[in-house]
């Protein structure tokens, strides 16, 4: 969902508004430029096997710095509407905090931690995510990862069973010309 504190949201905003009502989403620039998107086009957000809802695009975004995405879209809505598309109704799944200059994150989470509910709910830094989101993808990887092995000594063995018959044609063929001396 859209973040309201700019010094917490990765993405700057470059045309358009945040999405401020239900049925509105922002995206990358990039996306939206390959998809052949703007302001004010129609698109649909699917999610998990629900219906795809219509949206309009209202803001386009691109990462803060020298980000890439190289990939994935960046789509961003009205929190309260990401809650009632996901079905969580009004609980949240992250929860991004910003500390003033000079606490430590680890302080900070320490002290969130005493607060929060004990109903499995955990608090970590932005190192400990990243880590976790990091080793998350490394994990859907691994499938992907042994099928590029899989695929390249496939490669491997009809690279060189091409290279035996084509040594035994041509040594075939050297015999047949010694054959005729």
């Amino acid at each position: 969902s859209w973040l309201a504190d700019a010094r917490l949201m990765p993405f700057t905003l470059t045309a358009g508004h945040a999405p401020d009502a239900p049925g509105q989403v922002v995206l990358d620039a990039a996306s939206a430029h390959s998809f052949g998107l703007r302001v004010g086009s129609t698109v649909r957000i699917g999610l998990d096997v629900a219906e795809p809802t219509p949206a309009t695009v209202v803001g386009l975004v691109m990462p803060r710095g020298s980000g890439n995405l190289a990939g994935p879209t960046a789509v961003f809505v009205q929190a309260t509407w990401a809650q009632r598309l996901l079905g969580i109704g009004d609980r949240w799944d992250l929860i991004e905090v910003d500390a003033v200059r000079g606490v430590a994150p680890e302080a900070v989470r320490d002290r969130l931690e005493q607060v929060i509910p004990d109903d499995g709910t955990s608090v970590v830094t932005g190192k400990q995510y990243a880590a976790a989101l990091v080793a998350d993808l490394s994990q859907r990887a691994g499938p992907v990862a042994a099928l590029l092995i899989a695929l390249s000594a496939l490669a491997v063995v009809v690279g060189f069973g091409v290279v035996v018959s084509t040594q035994r044609i041509v040594l075939r063929h050297r015999a047949q010309e010694l054959a005729l001396l």
